[in-house]
């Protein structure tokens, strides 16, 4: 960031700024401002509740225009990162450049003689500026990449007097200019620069205006009443029980800053919805609002009382801090509502500042009780924490979530499939790492699922083996959850039906054929298949090979025993073993035999001799 002694020059060269560089914390009473009760103000309960937050304001940058005196409450473009404002002294645009978090000069933009409202046209990027003097509406053109960019392309007269508040319909393109001298506003419509004049309440100090539903709001502090204007169409005009100086719509909501008709003056701001009914008010407050800007996506009104920056609750209208959180001079304050920075106007006789501050916002949780889920649908809600940065760390500290959902602990969604009916209330905390967590209590009431008749999914059970384990899963469809139901004596011995889960276990004690009737019941519709489970007989054993006996080896033969052969036995000489075959006695005895005849033979050979 340059120092203190740089000075920029704009892109006509004829003005300077000079750049203060900021090393401190503003942040009201301390470093942080504790959000509070609301104290002198008043408000009831809403979404958000009373649950108390930090927010913190860090000085980022500041410039002051050089020669420029009597700024305007700066306009911003959150598309374009444009920032606008008129110069009371010359009446002139000037143009500021808000990215990376600096206030950077730009240029300025000759106008005329006199300049008033200032508005923006969010789609097209064009800026809108009444001249009260000339009653004439010039339309700038603020998008960079054009290559008119930073000059007037279009001047309309607005046919009343002393033209002032001026506000843009970015939808219909209409642009609503107040004329204070002639009671009655000029619509204007920006694409093909037709005029209506709508009459409206004596000396028309304000316009907002809903896109919404392409409603003007036109306050009249004179005769106390605000006007409506559908697109080009006068509507209703409501009495107001005091007189409106200030008007600003934001989400669904129109405030209103008012002021009481007598001295000692006291000065609120009110809340009213689409139908003009107030929902909320602030008590008696400090003095009357410079300005009162919204952060729709922070839940904060910010209003400057002139030495002091003071937050609101939205939602209650509730004071969010116990002291400013700013110190100074302040003339106006606006917001951006994208990046969240908050720009301050400080206007003395000397010179104008313009400021950037960072914003730091602990977890505002809302609490929720219209949630509602069904048995057996899917089911999504992403817990609402306001923070700034955005919150990142969400957990359940107190209750339960319904039986089938689940928290995402970063994003902050309750997600999954109730499987149980009943309401459940539970308390989520969240945190971004800045003050102190934000907790909100949560209630989700779960219906029963639409009954409708049960469909068995699963199909035909497979068979099995006896003694072997044995497992098959039905499934069906159904509302309320089926339950599952067979005779257990139709059943394979050995196997049973777990009615709830659906699941047949167990192991087969007999094989055979088993036919049976399998109902699915969601005890209002009820629906059944036959089944056969076939069970095989056990695979037999196998018998065992014997292990081969030794082979016997060769051994002399014994001459048989005396008596001869009587049917008993012989023994083997190498193993002992018993020889009953009847061909082997008859070969021993003819080995014999033989042997006895070399015998004789040999003898009588030798006597010969």
């Amino acid at each position: 960031m340059p120092d203190a002694s740089f000075h920029h020059v704009s892109a006509l060269g004829a003005r300077h700024s000079r750049r203060h560089r900021p090393a401190r914390l503003l942040a009201g009473i301390g470093v942080a401002a504790l959000l509070a009760g609301a104290g002198a103000l008043g408000g009831g309960s809403a979404a958000f509740g009373a649950a108390t937050r930090d927010i913190l304001l860090t000085e980022l940058d500041s410039v002051v225009p050089v020669d420029a005196l009597g700024v305007s409450p700066l306009l911003i473009d959150s598309g374009t990162q444009r920032g606008y404002a008129i110069d009371s002294v010359s009446s002139d645009l000037l143009v500021f450049d808000l990215a990376g978090g600096m206030i950077t000069p730009i240029t300025s933009v000759v106008l005329g003689p006199a300049s008033a409202g200032l508005a923006l046209d969010e789609s097209s990027h064009e800026v809108v500026v009444s001249d009260p003097i000339g009653a004439l509406l010039r339309v700038v053109d603020g998008d960079p990449s054009s290559p008119m960019v930073n000059t007037v392309v279009a001047s309309y007269a607005t046919g009343g007097g002393s033209s002032n508040s001026v506000a843009v319909d970015s939808v219909t393109h209409l642009a609503y200019v107040a004329n204070v001298t002639t009671d009655d506003v000029s619509v204007i419509d920006l694409d093909s620069g037709s005029r209506r004049i709508v009459p409206v309440g004596s000396e028309p100090n304000a316009i907002a205006v809903d896109p919404s539903t392409a409603t003007a709001y036109v306050a009249s502090a004179e005769d106390k009443v605000i006007s409506t204007i559908v697109r080009i169409t006068p509507s209703d005009t409501i009495p107001m029980a005091l007189a409106p100086i200030t008007l600003t719509y934001s989400v669904d909501r129109l405030l209103v800053g008012t002021e009481s008709a007598t001295a000692p003056y006291e000065y609120t701001i009110e809340s009213y919805d689409s139908s003009m009914t107030r929902t909320e008010t602030t008590g008696p407050l400090a003095g009357m609002p410079g300005s009162i800007t919204v952060d729709p996506g922070l839940r904060l009104v910010y209003v400057t009382f002139g030495t002091s920056l003071v937050g609101l609750r939205l939602d209650t209208l509730q004071g969010e801090t116990p002291g400013s959180l700013v110190t100074g001079l302040l003339d106006s304050a606006t917001v951006d509502p994208v990046s969240h920075h908050v720009f301050t106007v400080t206007n003395t006789r000397a010179r104008s500042t313009l400021t950037m501050y960072d914003v730091q916002a602990s977890p505002l949780l809302a609490a929720t009780t219209g949630a509602t889920a069904q048995v057996g649908s899917p089911f999504s809600y992403v817990v609402e924490a306001v923070a700034q940065p955005a919150a990142n760390q969400f957990t359940v500290t107190s209750g339960a979530l319904p039986p089938g959902l689940v928290l995402d602990a970063v994003t902050g969604e309750i997600h999954g499939t109730p499987t149980a009916d009943g309401s459940y209330t539970f308390a989520v905390t969240a945190s971004n790492g800045f003050g102190t967590p934000g907790t909100g209590i949560i209630k989700i009431t779960v219906s029963p699922a639409t009954p409708f008749p049960p469909v068995i999914t699963s199909g035909p059970p497979p068979g099995g083996t006896v003694n072997a384990p044995y497992s098959f899963t039905v499934t069906a469809t159904g509302a309320p959850t089926p339950y599952f139901t067979a005779t257990a004596s139709e059943l394979p011995p050995g196997l049973m039906l777990d009615r709830t889960s659906g699941v047949i276990s167990g192991v087969p004690t007999t094989a055979g054929s088993w036919t049976f009737i399998l109902t699915a019941s969601t005890g209002i519709y009820i629906t059944y298949e036959e089944y056969t489970i076939v069970i095989a007989a056990a695979d037999p054993v196998p018998t065992p090979t014997p292990t081969p006996s030794p082979t016997a080896s060769t051994a002399p033969v014994q001459p048989a025993a005396s008596g001869g052969s009587s049917g008993t036995p012989h023994a083997l000489a190498s193993t002992g073993a018993a020889d009953s075959s009847p061909v082997a006695g008859i070969a021993l005895g003819v080995l014999v035999l033989g042997a006895a005849l070399v015998l004789t033979r040999r003898l009588t050979a030798r006597t010969r001799s």
